[in-house]
């Protein structure tokens, strides 16, 4: 990861880009939405009915794999402008996005109003991005908190003092001594090596 404050990379300052609380305010409805009533259906012949079906089917499909490609884009585009979210598996934050969009209806009534305010949703899903980069980047790296972690033990694991043997004497002591004592004492040193 870079140290790059992940606002820069999307273009926008934090004072001109709105919180997605801000953005999910227009996206607010009162009451119960809309459900989606079914249209009765003429009565015609078996044969009819069945090639109706089909073609019904092979709308729907189509209808899903034309909505998978709006969510692609949609989230591919809010990877590309926030650095912190290109680190992230394929489909990670897909899954988020599709995760806050579960929890939060004014999301959903973005999406279903994306064909006449196609902006509004495109500013939700960048701004979710631009959260989740940041949490992303205050996130420590754990291999690198454990790493320090170990090499913090380590250290003090070691001992603090040298023992009696490898100690040399205080600066003090050595400024005391005559020049014959600090003779003496160096080839002291010496034998014992």
């Amino acid at each position: 990861m870079t140290d790059k404050d992940p606002s820069a990379e999307s273009g926008e300052s934090q004072v001109d880009a709105p919180d997605i609380d801000t953005l999910l305010e227009q996206f607010a409805e009162e009451g119960e939405p809309e459900k989606k009533v079914e249209e009765e259906k003429p009565a015609v012949s078996p044969e009819i009915g069945q090639r109706l079906d089909r073609i019904d089917a092979y709308v729907q499909r189509q209808e899903a794999k034309d909505t998978e490609s709006e969510i692609d884009t949609l989230v591919n585009g809010a990877v590309e402008s926030h650095e912190g979210l290109k680190v992230l598996p394929e489909g990670a934050f897909r899954g988020y996005v599709e995760e806050q969009a579960r929890r939060d209806p004014r999301i959903q009534q973005a999406w279903s109003q994306r064909n006449t305010n196609p902006q509004g949703i495109q500013k939700i899903v960048d701004a979710l991005g631009k959260k989740y980069a940041e949490a992303l980047a205050q996130k420590p790296d754990e291999r690198l908190t454990n790493d320090r972690e170990a090499a913090r033990a380590y250290v003090e694991s070691q001992a603090e003092e040298p023992t009696t043997d490898d100690a040399t004497p205080p600066q003090a002591e050595l400024a005391a001594m005559t020049p014959a004592e600090l003779d003496a004492s160096i080839m002291a040193d010496m034998k014992r090596d």
